[in-house]
């Protein structure tokens, strides 16, 4: 496993990502832990919240996990396997056992309810012992000696016992150890002997087993043989003859709880028993609680009633101890505690009972050490005392193996340890003893933590995990991170790393703690409180580093770096660092590797990311550089940042003055970005071109505020790509308005550029780049430049536009020419719109007025080379619009649109290629029978309706050649006019009009004139007959 067990994923460890493994709903609470990480508003924080919830319900069972933890520079994953963790991981149990509530509750559970008891001493088994350790290579199963007492029936129906499910501890071997032992049922009984005559039976020496001490101070191998001893006429049976008779008594536990109490203790005569048979046979029997009932004989009740009289060996789980109560001094009590582990009591149980003082006097000892190389010394002689170790160092085994810490471990781990030699296993009890210590130190020191006494422990309901409710902590370690004192942060990060290492596999308690942390924050703030970013940098760190001078080096472990009021000198090693600068005009260099956060603070700072010399471009030292992504803030002040090859985020607030940014990157995928603090948005924003310079001003020119990113117009691999504001905006830099105040000519670059002006009259130059222009009510003029996909927005006023791909001139009489294509609308006015013939399609839109739209035509030497080509193969639409316009056409295939109430346009489209159609679409309400065609010279004249022609089309020199002519014209209903069928349609409409004309002149009765032509209506029937002849 990597020694670096978590690493953020932006901000901070990033390292061990393992996404690519991960569960939906994991990769799911990362993104937004990474999201929050760089921009932690209100919205982001709330998302993070309901990510985290929905990960918390379907985690259960899974052996890879995802932390992610949000911070102001931070997202944190953890994404171990359960067995690569367990090295690592610490008890959990211990925890909830020192906060003071529950303690008080066990101390309840000891003598009352067993139910509740045995939920905790499963509990310590399942969720805690396992974890207790670190993991020992696994050898054969030491056998678990049962242990043997007689056993009576008293119901005469058998032997009954319990087993190791039953929460009952009984010393049987003596040694003030009370043992989790299968056991007898309340039903029957023990014989027992009250040796030192206090009313109790207290070990397995007062009864008759394998515990039994004979008269020759060696253990008896069974009851029967314990028993017999005391059989002194030797007639193989205990009785009234036998002076033992009398003192002998039946221990009958009846509250099952392993102790004999006062009113569980009878005579023999009790239950009229007469006499204890010692023949007995040898059996095998195993009983349904793994029992076994091996020596089997019988008692004698008073009229000769025989009941059964059996040695059964309890099953026994030698690790599952629970020692004698004894008193446990103040002094003791006072000192941290840590639960009994493997063989041994409780440290507080340990101490009271060392009537030297001495290992109360090493733990006090370490307590009050500060120096890391003494505490390391206390305490490992403080684990020897408690481990009953003593003794100097001694060679052993042909090694350098400590045989000291070998035989601690044994105590500890509950068992003996194989005593091999070599340097394999000098290293491996040299590892084991360290993470062992590591483990003890955590809890002396966490349980005597003032932040510890907060946490209430709660028992998940479904998943049966013990977690920590960190709500009342969580207030108190943002007050104190608010404080902003070196003492608090050094306090905070202590309880972090507790925490941090004594969590599960899943990162239980972690995830809850950050969960309570982010229920300090005001969904509804537009700013984090003061510290909280502080207090998410520390919960990751190894340690706290203060500045004792005006120069300071971290090394390769994760550290948060407090700079002084000087001018300091920082410089980061290559762990995931967080550095507060403070004030004075700082220096701070921070190594590629690991994941930087910098807050340069006040003054005027230089923060630097370093890069890998030009090797290592080609090696892995270039991609170690970018794996890595920083935060960088200058703070307040005039501050030069410099970031790495990383994406980089650089934060900027109000008032924090004139920063200037060098960012390259090499990959354009590389997505560097700026957070703008709160109250700064977009309308405060205007970019300004100085030079191969970009700025970003923020409120305005002399605002004094105001960032420059070098070289951002000479090489895209110095941009910053975003710009993301308080609010959860998201815009590209290159987005950002052009400054126009002051200003009446404004260039653009070869970039893409945003200009948005007042109603001053102004020139823009955009050059290259995909612009977006936008004017107001001047008469502006603009050169949209050579780009591909610039947008203008011209506004009210007579503008002139030329380059735009699409382009809008609103209100006013505007020229627009653009040879890109695109779509081209003059809006109100008269407008004067024009396409290259070399864009393969475009739009053109009239709009209201008397606009001119037209589509221009190669000259006479692109016949010769490819503009007659790409003239031929274009294809436009022209609509006129509202008003009386002008379209002419190109060499391509052009599409003409007409709607009712359009005016009257006029066409002109001349394409010599016979193979390209024309077409005149008409809109939805007209028809053909709505239309009157015509001839006026060589135009075609299509009217709409038989009235006066002020709604209409004219074809320019549609009779002149056919070069000239529109090849069809198309109706909403479906129906197509061709040149070969217009002359039907005229034909009809000739007709029809000529007998309306003739019923004018007719005074007869019955004819109308309601349809009568008007005097210049008759005029046209002339030209009508014309042209029907004409097309005939």
């Amino acid at each position: 496993m990597n020694k670096k067990k978590m690493e953020a994923v932006d901000q901070m460890l990033s390292h061990l990502n393992h996404s690519n493994k991960l569960s939906q709903e994991q990769k799911d609470y990362i993104q937004a832990c990474q999201t929050a990480a760089s921009d932690p508003s209100a919205q982001n924080l709330k998302a993070v919240r309901d990510k985290l919830q929905t990960l918390k319900e379907t985690e259960a069972g899974r052996s890879l996990d995802a932390l992610g933890v949000l911070g102001g520079a931070q997202g944190l994953i953890v994404a171990e396997g359960t067995k690569a963790l367990l090295s690592k991981a610490r008890p959990l149990h211990d925890y909830y056992k020192h906060d003071a509530e529950l303690a008080d509750l066990l101390d309840e559970v000891r003598g009352k309810d067993k139910a509740l008891r045995q939920e905790f001493s499963d509990l310590c088994e399942q969720e805690g012992r396992q974890f207790d350790r670190p993991p020992m290579p696994e050898r054969e199963p030491i056998k678990k000696l049962p242990q043997s007492p007689l056993t009576l029936d008293l119901q005469g129906d058998g032997i009954t016992t319990t087993g190791l499910s039953q929460p009952i501890y009984f010393d049987h071997n003596g040694d003030g150890k009370r043992t989790r032992t299968g056991f007898i049922d309340a039903s029957d009984g023990l014989l027992a002997l009250d040796l030192d005559q206090d009313g109790t039976i207290s070990s397995g020496q007062e009864l008759f087993g394998n515990n039994t001490l004979l008269n020759n101070g060696q253990r008896a191998r069974h009851g029967f043989e314990a028993l017999a001893q005391y059989d002194t006429n030797r007639d193989r049976r205990i009785d009234d003859n036998d002076a033992i008779f009398q003192q002998l008594r039946v221990f009958q536990d009846l509250n099952q709880d392993g102790i004999s109490q006062s009113h569980e203790l009878f005579s023999l005569s009790h239950f009229d028993i007469q006499a204890l048979n010692l023949n007995y046979v040898n059996a095998s029997d195993v009983d349904n609680n793994g029992n076994v009932h091996r020596q089997k004989s019988s008692y004698v009740l008073e009229g000769g009633t025989q009941r059964d009289l059996v040695d059964v060996w309890f099953k026994t789980n030698n690790r599952d101890l629970d020692y004698v109560e004894i008193a446990i001094p103040e002094e003791v009590t006072s000192l941290p505690n840590v639960n009994g582990i493997g063989s041994l009591p409780s440290l507080h149980y340990a101490m009271a009972s060392d009537k030297t003082g001495r290992l109360q006097g090493l733990v006090e000892t370490y307590l009050n050490s500060h120096e890391p190389e003494a505490k390391k010394l206390a305490l490992t002689e403080v684990m020897f005392a408690w481990a009953g170790v003593a003794g100097p160092y001694k060679e052993q085994y042909a090694t350098t193996i400590d045989p000291r810490k070998v035989d601690t471990l044994a105590a500890f781990y509950g068992r003996d340890l194989p005593r091999a030699t070599g340097s394999n296993q000098y290293r491996f009890y040299n590892d084991k003893f360290q993470q062992l210590m590591d483990d003890i130190a955590l809890r002396l020191n966490g349980t005597k933590s003032e932040f510890f006494e907060q946490v209430r422990w709660v028992r998940h309901p479904e998943n049966h995990r013990w977690y920590g409710d960190f709500s009342s902590v969580a207030r108190t370690l943002l007050d104190l991170a608010q404080s902003q004192t070196p003492e608090a942060f050094k306090s905070i990060q202590g309880f972090f790393s507790q925490v941090r290492d004594a969590d599960d596999p899943f990162a239980t308690n972690l995830k809850s703690l950050y969960a309570s942390l982010l229920d300090r924050v005001d969904e509804n703030a537009s700013e984090l409180p003061v510290g909280f970013d502080q207090l998410l940098h520390l919960s990751m760190t190894d340690k706290v580093m203060m500045s004792e001078s005006d120069s300071m080096h971290s090394d390769a472990a994760n550290d948060f770096m407090l700079g002084t009021s000087s001018h300091d000198r920082i410089t980061t090693g290559t762990g995931t660092d967080a550095v507060y600068a403070g004030n004075g005009n700082d220096q701070i260099t921070a190594d590629y590797s690991g994941t930087k956060a910098i807050y340069g603070q006040q003054g005027d700072d230089i923060i630097t990311v370093a890069t890998p010399e030009r090797s290592g471009y080609r090696f892995a030292n270039f991609n170690e550089a970018r794996r890595y992504s920083h935060t960088l803030s200058g703070g307040q002040g005039n501050d030069i940042l410099t970031g790495g090859f990383g994406k980089e985020t650089y934060l900027f607030n109000l008032g924090d003055g004139l920063d200037t940014i060098t960012d390259f990157s090499l990959y354009s995928g590389d997505t560097d970005r700026i957070l703008m603090g709160a109250g700064i948005t977009l309308s405060d924003l205007s970019l300004v071109k100085d030079g191969q310079d970009m700025k970003i001003r923020i409120k305005g020119a002399n605002s004094g505020d105001e960032i420059t990113i070098k070289k951002a117009y000479a090489d895209t691999k110095y941009s910053i790509e975003e710009v993301h504001l308080s609010d959860g905006t998201v815009i590209p830099t290159r987005a950002i308005p052009i400054e126009t105040e002051g200003l009446s000519v404004l260039e653009g670059s070869n970039y893409d550029d945003t200009f948005r002006t007042g109603d001053k009259a102004v020139t823009i130059k955009a050059a290259g780049g995909n612009d977006t222009i936008v004017t107001g009510r001047g008469n502006d003029v603009i050169d949209a430049g050579f780009g591909n996909d610039d947008v203008v927005y011209a506004g009210a006023g007579n503008d002139h536009i030329k380059g735009a791909e699409t382009a809008y001139g609103q209100e006013g009489d505007d020229v627009i020419e653009s040879w890109a294509g695109g779509r081209l609308e003059g809006g109100c006015g008269d407008d004067t719109l024009s396409v290259s013939y070399a864009a393969a399609k475009a739009s053109l839109v009239g709009g209201e007025g008397n606009d001119t739209l037209k589509v221009t035509t190669p000259t006479s030497r692109g016949y010769r080379n490819g503009n007659y080509k790409n003239a031929m193969r274009a294809t436009h639409v022209l609509i006129g619009g509202k008003g009386n316009d002008h379209l002419y056409g190109g060499w391509g295939s052009d599409q003409y649109l007409y709607a009712k109430g359009d005016g009257w346009d006029i066409i002109t489209d001349h394409d010599s290629l016979s193979t390209n159609k024309d077409s005149l679409v008409f809109g939805p309400s007209l028809r053909v029978e709505d239309m009157f065609w015509s001839r006026k010279g060589d135009d075609l004249s299509i009217s709409v309706g038989s009235g006066p022609k002020e709604q209409g089309v004219t074809i320019a020199q549609f009779y002149q050649d056919t070069s000239y002519q529109i090849e069809e014209f198309r109706f909403d209903d479906g129906t197509v006019i061709t040149n070969e069928t217009l002359a039907d349609v005229t034909s009809e409409v000739s007709t029809e009009l000529l007998i309306q004309t003739m019923s004018a002149f007719d005074d007869s009765p019955g004819v109308s004139t309601e349809n009568a032509l008007l005097p210049t209506q008759s005029l046209a029937l002339a030209e009508i007959v014309t042209t029907s002849h004409l097309l005939k």
